[in-house]
């Protein structure tokens, strides 16, 4: 880290901004063009968890058209034209990552703009968190639902239940963290 003034070391600090942080993005690479998303996610015990929709072939016997006709249809949208790819349905994230599993994500939690008179000395205070780690697709349904009342904990507190049916649709990954570290800005 070039800042060293702006480093945090203290792990439970690092954890709190992991707690506190409402977004986690998700950097991916196939080799291709970078590609980031922001996403809804839980950590615990060195893990970050993040969802997704189903992976289509995995999921669903029938068609991608089929799929998209009944996942439309709940957002009041009535679009029943074919869908040609998963990257198209919305498995972009989850190809990469089947491709290239290697990751990064970030989370921070800015407080306010620093505003100066001369341009460049504007900035922001904040506290963020980079890290890294390999991203696993949980296939177990327990490590499924574990995943999700972990994102659901980040949000909202509790254990949830979830259906048989609730886990067939949702692909959940787990990023075991291998490095993290944390800035602040004051």
């Amino acid at each position: 880290m070039r800042r060293k003034d702006r480093e945090i070391t203290d792990r439970a600090e690092i954890e709190s901004i992991l707690n506190e942080a409402m977004v986690c993005r998700i950097g991916l690479a196939d080799g291709g063009d970078p590609y980031v998303v922001p996403l809804c996610f839980g950590y615990e015990d060195g893990s970050v968890y993040i969802h997704s929709a189903p992976e289509a072939s995995k999921t669903f016997s029938g068609s991608l058209k089929t799929f998209r006709s009944s996942r439309i249809s709940s957002l009041m949208t009535f679009d029943t034209s074919p869908v040609s790819s998963l990257e198209e349905y919305g498995g972009k994230m989850i190809a990469m990552i089947r491709k290239n599993p290697r990751c990064c994500f970030e989370v921070d939690c800015c407080d306010r703009v620093i505003r100066s008179d001369t341009p460049c000395s504007w900035g922001m205070r904040y506290r963020s968190v980079i890290g890294f780690g390999r991203a696993v697709v949980l296939e177990d349904p327990a490590e499924k639902k574990h995943g999700l009342n972990c994102i659901m904990r980040h949000y909202q507190g509790g254990t949830h239940e979830f259906s048989d049916h609730d886990i067939a649709l949702v692909t959940v990954i787990r990023i075991p963290i291998e490095s993290m570290t944390g800035k602040k800005h004051d």
